[in-house]
């Protein structure tokens, strides 16, 4: 869920909260709670199948007062997979109205994966391409298209899967890889840092929209003269990043 969603969250549950008693006492010494008052309920919620913990954590950060271990509200979950909230009536209104309008909201992945190809292309006569880059044929064919004919070399190939919203990061052989990756309203967008050994220049740094399942060109540099030792020009050589998403439910 991004930051943005949580804070709208928290905006709509406090201005239902307005108005309900601030005073506190401890139980166990450790947790503050509202004081017990006739205008306390029990409430049962119905939430996704398999997400009750992961609403549960939400409502309790959102309930938490300014002081610590102050609690609006307590969040539990039963066993048949519901949340229960205990709190005032004003409470429960706004824990409905979040729940109801998370319902609207369409469910983020809980894990998405990117896949990161680094490869060299020079100018020729007709399209080739190494075998390892089948995978991505149909863009290079098309690349290759665009420039006048061009010759593929692999420099590396990375795969990152995290969830949704998650930083992660991964080395390949010449190849780093950090990146974030949203999924919002069926739309991913990346910040995306790629730095290889094989460039002259120093990391790709770029926020982008990836269309899930399809290859595309994100970035174009120079490359160190030893990549392609064969050939006399090195300068020649241009080194393009690819990259592929998909949602992985």
């Amino acid at each position: 869920m991004s930051k943005s969603t949580i804070a709208a969250l928290t905006a709509l549950l406090l201005a239902s909260a307005a108005g309900c008693t601030t005073k506190t006492t401890h139980v166990r010494d450790t947790i503050a709670v509202p004081m017990p008052t006739d205008d306390v309920v029990i409430a049962s919620y119905e939430v996704p199948a398999g997400k009750a913990e992961t609403y549960r954590s939400m409502l309790h950060q959102l309930l938490l007062g300014k002081k610590k271990g102050e609690l609006f509200a307590r969040v539990g979950v039963l066993p048949d997979g519901r949340i229960a909230v205990v709190g005032s009536k004003r409470i429960q209104a706004g824990v409905a109205k979040i729940l109801a309008s998370m319902k609207q909201m369409p469910a983020p992945p809980d894990m998405v994966g990117v896949t990161y190809w680094v490869v060299a292309a020079r100018a020729a006569p007709e399209l080739s391409l190494d075998p390892s880059l089948q995978e991505i044929s149909a863009t290079l064919a098309e690349l290759s298209k665009r420039e006048g004919g061009l010759a593929f070399r692999a420099v590396d190939r990375v795969a990152v899967r995290s969830s949704n919203d998650a930083h992660a990061t991964h080395d390949g052989r010449r190849t780093e890889i950090r990146q974030t990756v949203r999924t919002e309203a069926g739309t991913m967008m990346a910040d995306v840092s790629i730095r290889s050994s094989a460039v002259r220049s120093g990391a790709l740094n770029t926020r982008v929209p990836l269309p899930p399942n399809e290859p595309i060109v994100i970035g174009e540099t120079g490359v160190e003269p030893e990549l392609w030792p064969e050939e006399a020009d090195p300068a020649r050589t241009r080194i393009f990043y690819v990259v592929r998403a998909r949602v992985d439910g």
